[in-house]
C-alpha cells in the first residue's frame, strides 16, 4: 500500500506504482557501504563527488555515517530532461571549479542506468589527473545498459522500471519521497 504517497500524481500521466526498496533497507544498506569506504579508504578520505540532483539525499546519509571527514563537492550531470528515457546527452556542469588531480575521488550517482552519464563523468574526470576514481551508485540497472561501465559499490540492483523517491525523480517530482517507488504511466 503506498499510504500517503498516494496524493503525488502528475500532470503527465505518472503515478506511484509499488514501494520497491523501504526506507530502512535503505539506511541499512548506506551504513553497510559506509563501512565499506571506510574500510577501503582508512586514513586517506576520498573526495566526495556527488552527482546532482539524484544523489542528494544518499550522499547526505553516507557522509553522516563515514566515520572521517571527507571533502564533497557537487556536481551536476544530467541525460533524462523531462523523459523517462536518458537521452544519451550528457551535460556536466561544476566541474571546472574542482581541483581533483592527484587525489582520490569517489563518485555518489543515484542511479547507473545506461551508463551514458557515469561514463561521460569519468572521461572529463580522468583527463584531470587524479590519483584513482571509483564509483558508487544507490541504485545499479544492468538490463538497460548500453555502455561498459561498472560501479564500484553499489546499493541494490533493481529491475528494467522507472524508479523514483529518495532523491531520484520523474520530470522534478517525486525526489522527497522517503521510500523508493516504481511508477506506472495510467
Amino acid at each position: 500500500m503506498i499510504g500517503n504517497a498516494q496524493k503525488y500524481t502528475l500532470a503527465m500521466n505518472m503515478k506511484l506504482e509499488a514501494v520497491l526498496i523501504d526506507s530502512s533497507v535503505i539506511q541499512k544498506r548506506v551504513e553497510e557501504l559506509a563501512c565499506r569506504v571506510a574500510m577501503d579508504y582508512g586514513n586517506d578520505p576520498p573526495l566526495l563527488l556527488p552527482v546532482l540532483t539524484g544523489s542528494f539525499m544518499f550522499v547526505a546519509d553516507l557522509a553522516r555515517k563515514l566515520p572521517f571527514d571527507a571533502p564533497l563537492h557537487f556536481v551536476k550531470v544530467s541525460s533524462y530532461g523531462s523523459s523517462t528515457t536518458s537521452s544519451g546527452n550528457v551535460v556536466v556542469s561544476g566541474l571546472e571549479r574542482i581541483d581533483v588531480s592527484n587525489k582520490r575521488i569517489l563518485i555518489i550517482e543515484d542511479i547507473v542506468d545506461t551508463g551514458h552519464t557515469i561514463k561521460a563523468l569519468l572521461e572529463q574526470i580522468k583527463q584531470k589527473g587524479p590519483r584513482d576514481v571509483k564509483v558508487m551508485s544507490l541504485l545499479d540497472k544492468p538490463e538497460r545498459r548500453q555502455v561498459e561501465v561498472q560501479a564500484d559499490y553499489v546499493g541494490f540492483v533493481v529491475p528494467n522500471k522507472f524508479v523514483v523517491g529518495y532523491g531520484l525523480d520523474c520530470d522534478e517530482h517525486f525526489r522527497c519521497l522517503k521510500d523508493i517507488y516504481t511508477i506506472s504511466e495510467e
